[in-house]
């Protein structure tokens, strides 16, 4: 039979309005540099401008580039969602861009109208 599975420790946290959450893939905090360090993420995203998710996800993927020398070794995905005032309900935007040979998603405000 398989080992029980260990239980793992559940952390809340409040996303209030203006937070920007921020999710990834191990290939960006396993990115290394020249040196063989590995990137570091939550240090990078603590000391950059919270301007954003547009902003955020632009200043991560140049930082991380840099750290590399240019080069990712794997495959790696960052996802910046923003808290918004919920005063009314509107469907992301979400738009793909390159992301080092890979594509990168993004979300922007509402969408456009249609005339519908």
């Amino acid at each position: 039979s398989e080992p029980p599975i260990p239980s793992r420790a559940v952390d809340p946290f409040i996303f209030e309005t203006g937070d920007l959450l921020v999710l990834y893939t191990d290939g960006v905090i396993e990115a290394r540099s020249p040196d063989r360090d590995f990137y570091p993420l939550a240090e990078r995203v603590a000391s950059l401008p919270a301007s954003g998710p547009d902003a955020l996800l632009h200043h991560i993927h140049r930082d991380l580039l840099a750290h590399t020398g240019g080069r990712l070794d794997d495959d790696a995905a960052l996802l910046v969602i923003e808290r918004t005032a919920s005063h009314h309900l509107h469907r992301p935007h979400i738009t793909a861009h390159p992301f080092n040979g890979h594509r990168q998603l993004h979300t922007s405000g509402p969408p456009p109208p249609t005339d519908r």
